[in-house]
C-alpha cells in the first residue's frame, strides 16, 4: 500500500534545561534611549536640588532664623500666649551697663506694693516664688545696692512685669541659653492649644481641630506683625 505523499519536516532542537539560548541583543531606537537619559538627569538633578534645600534650611535654622511658640504670659502685651514667631539669631539682646532703658513695652498691672520685685535688689527680705539657691547666691552680689551680673550671664525681665516671674526670682541666663530676637509673629491662635492632650489620640484630634477651624482660631491682626 503506497502511502499519501507526506511533507517531511525536521524535529526542532530543544535545548537542555541547564543550557540557555540568548536572545539577540536588540538596540534600543534612539527615541527610547533619550527618554531614558533625560529621566536620569531629571533624577539626578531632583536629588541635587533636595539636597541643597535641606542644606539651605539648616543653615537658616542654625545660624539665621529659627521659629518659636509663645508658651506663657511672661511677655505680654508685645507677645502673646499662641504666638508663632522667628526669631533673628544674628543680632542678640542690648547691654543697660548702668543706664536708664527707655521700656515702653512693659506692662504694669498692680501697684507698687511688693517691697522684693518692686525694690530689686532686696537682700534683707525673701519673696513667695524665689528660689532658695538663688536668694543665697544673690546676696552675696549685691554690693552698695547694685547686682553684680557674673560675665557670661544676663540678667532678663519679662514684659509682663507684674505678673509673671523673671531673673528677679531665679537667678541669671548663661549666654549660651539665648537664641536671638524676636522678628515676626507668623501665625498667631487662639488659646485651643494652651493644655493638649499627652495622648497620641489627643494630638491627633489637637491637629484636625486646628486644620478644620484655622479660620476661627486664627488672630488675623496679629499675624505677619514685626516685633518691635
Amino acid at each position: 500500500m503506497e502511502l499519501p505523499n507526506q511533507p517531511i519536516t525536521a524535529p526542532l532542537p530543544i535545548a537542555p534545561p541547564d543550557v540557555l539560548i540568548p536572545a539577540p541583543d536588540i538596540p534600543l531606537p534612539a527615541t527610547n534611549r533619550r527618554m531614558v537619559t533625560t529621566f536620569g538627569a531629571d533624577v539626578v538633578g531632583s536629588l541635587q536640588s533636595l539636597v541643597g534645600t535641606v542644606v539651605i534650611a539648616i543653615f537658616v535654622i542654625t545660624f539665621i532664623v529659627q521659629a518659636f511658640q509663645i508658651p506663657s504670659e511672661s511677655m505680654e502685651n508685645t507677645l502673646l500666649v499662641g504666638d508663632y514667631l522667628l526669631v533673628n539669631k544674628l543680632c542678640y539682646g542690648v547691654l543697660i551697663n548702668g543706664k536708664l532703658l527707655d521700656e515702653p513695652y512693659v506692662r504694669f498691672l498692680e501697684p507698687a506694693n511688693n517691697l522684693f520685685r518692686d525694690n530689686f535688689p532686696r537682700t534683707d527680705i525673701p519673696a513667695i516664688g524665689l528660689e532658695g539657691k538663688w536668694w543665697l547666691e544673690m546676696r552675696k552680689l549685691v554690693e552698695d545696692g547694685q547686682l553684680i551680673i557674673p560675665e557670661g550671664h544676663y540678667f532678663v525681665m519679662g514684659d509682663n512685669r507684674d505678673d509673671s516671674q523673671d531673673s528677679r526670682y531665679w537667678g541669671f541666663v548663661p549666654r549660651e541659653n539665648i537664641i536671638g530676637r524676636p522678628l515676626v509673629i507668623y501665625w498667631s491662635v487662639r488659646d485651643w492649644d494652651r493644655n493638649p492632650s499627652a495622648s497620641v489620640l489627643g494630638r491627633l484630634y489637637h491637629v484636625a481641630y486646628a486644620v478644620t477651624h484655622i479660620f476661627q482660631i486664627t488672630r488675623w491682626n496679629r499675624t505677619l506683625r514685626l516685633v518691635h
